[in-house]
């Protein structure tokens, strides 16, 4: 795998430059860009990496570069190197060339999953880590959970008709050793096949991928309605409350939802609710028809960490409050911090205090606070300054600056600063007063015990004084005194404190 990394000269096609730490995997086409407002027309967004970064594939070339198509690549490289024996044919259906348009039937789907999952098992390192994922040993069971390898064999053929399995029914079209994650509608039956990818950064792939026979047969994922699949998580027992939820995700968080909060749980890749509306919308009914609950239904969107203040995350919520117009959003606390803040499968429900936001309300302060972070953003810009001049030097050895200038200096800890500030009072600026203005006092202590010592070394008058030592006062009002002060003490200086007075930032 290689990456083109974007730069100021070369800037990201996503946020236009917005970032420079952007780059674009040239394996899968897809850029990953580090910016939460982009909203580029020309790209669509696909999730994001391990390390944050917002995925995104240029819309004309975006079947190329889903999931299911680079895992679908891969497989074909592989099964073009894999022998063929008469054995692999003794198919249910052998041939190898499949209408995409006559999907397999989901109680058919449903069918072929269980004789895969009946061959495969979960291995007790797996159970332990989802153990520690907090899922109970019995939602292991009933979930079907399956440990398999890369290309994982089969010891009985299936029904190639099957998405995620190759031309011969004998393997699994999975890129990477992982999970087997089977994904059940609201009727219990099987859709699709997913595998949580545990080595994603060391593999380049996704942490959740589709199994796909899309690019080698033509045999997508999705529904026989055309539409994506999703997951639906009922409860051990019946809701005390008519609520169906929805979360991101087809895997461990709509199950941990369903578990913790104790009603239904609808569940979509990367929380791409728009194109499964047909079949969010059959989920619900059919919850509501199981529980026998009228028209008094809630609908609540346990919103991810961070996700008001990203804007594509906010547009895909927004689209799910088009299917449902009712539809509220949660907030512990979460919505704005993306780093500290807690998923709904990360939470304790009862020690929480949540708020419901309606959606319109929730679109209304999303637009609101990304506007304000790009105009922060963009002061910052602002405020960068542009060296005049660049030095390759291990330690600083510049000239004293000139009176009546600044000089704005940047360089690494070690590099000498301070040692060079001492020697130009010492060699030029002894008889002059000053100020040596910072942000932490512990530092500016250790910049007065320097000036100390070079003082009796030297006999010079280049001692520092910190203000809050008793004296400090005869040294502010004093034209060569040389007093080192936190920046919120300046309100006990006046103006004509700084006449002909050296200004050093510590």
């Amino acid at each position: 795998m290689t990456w083109l990394r974007y730069n100021r000269r070369n800037p990201c096609p996503v946020c236009q430059g917005d970032r420079p730490d952007c780059r674009q995997n040239t394996t899968t086409g897809l850029v990953h860009c580090r910016s939460n407002e982009a909203n580029p027309k020309d790209y669509l967004y696909r999730g994001q990496d391990t390390w944050g970064f917002n995925l995104w594939a240029y819309k004309p070339d975006a079947d190329a570069w889903t999931d299911e198509r680079l895992q679908e690549w891969l497989e074909t490289v592989t099964s073009r190197q894999s022998p063929v024996t008469s054995d692999s044919w003794t198919t249910p259906n052998s041939q190898t060339e499949v209408n995409p348009k006559k999907l397999l039937p989901i109680p058919e789907r449903d069918k072929v999953i269980r004789e895969i999952l009946g061959q495969l098992e979960l291995s007790d390192r797996h159970r332990e880590q989802l153990r520690r994922r907090g899922i109970s040993d019995r939602s292991l069971d009933d979930g079907n959970y399956r440990s398999i390898t890369q290309w994982q064999s089969l010891r009985k053929p299936v029904d190639i008709r099957l998405s995620g399995v190759n031309q011969w029914g004998d393997k699994l079209n999975n890129p990477c050793d992982g999970i087997l994650i089977p994904v059940q509608d609201e009727n219990g039956l099987y859709t699709g096949l997913r595998v949580n990818n545990l080595n994603p950064d060391s593999n380049g792939l996704g942490k959740y991928l589709w199994l796909s026979s899309k690019n080698s047969r033509g045999i997508p994922i999705d529904l026989p309605s055309g539409e994506l699949p999703i997951a639906v998580y009922l409860p051990d027992k019946p809701p005390e409350k008519p609520i169906i939820g929805f979360t991101e995700g087809l895997e461990y968080k709509p199950l941990l939802a369903s578990l913790n909060v104790g009603i239904p749980i609808i569940g979509a890749s990367g929380g791409n609710f728009a194109s499964s509306s047909e079949a969010i919308e059959a989920a619900i009914a059919s919850i509501k028809e199981r529980y026998e609950w009228e028209e008094n239904t809630q609908y609540i969107l346990y919103a991810d960490a961070g996700s008001i203040v990203n804007n594509s995350v906010a547009i895909a919520y927004e689209k799910l409050g088009q299917i449902v117009p009712d539809l509220k959003v949660t907030d512990w606390g979460q919505l704005q911090d993306k780093k500290h803040g807690l998923d709904i499968d990360e939470i304790d429900v009862e020690k929480l205090e949540i708020s419901l936001i309606p959606i319109n309300e929730f679109k209304e302060k999303s637009e609101q606070l990304i506007y304000q972070k790009k105009a922060f953003e963009a002061w910052k810009t602002c405020k960068v300054f542009t060296p005049t001049k660049t030095v390759e030097q291990e330690y600083l050895d510049l000239p004293v600056p000139e009176k009546n200038s600044v000089l704005c200096g940047k360089s690494g800890l070690g590099t000498g600063k301070t040692t060079k500030t001492i020697e130009w009072f010492r060699e030029n600026l002894e008889e002059y007063g000053a100020v040596s203005l910072g942000y932490r006092n512990s530092l500016l202590y250790q910049f007065c015990e320097k000036t100390s010592k070079v003082k009796k070394e030297t006999n010079k008058n280049i001692e520092f004084t910190h203000i809050h030592e008793q004296e400090s006062n005869l040294y502010i009002r004093n034209p060569q005194g040389k007093v080192a002060a936190c920046i919120n003490s300046h309100y006990r200086f006046r103006a004509n404190d700084f006449e002909e007075k050296v200004l050093q930032k510590c």
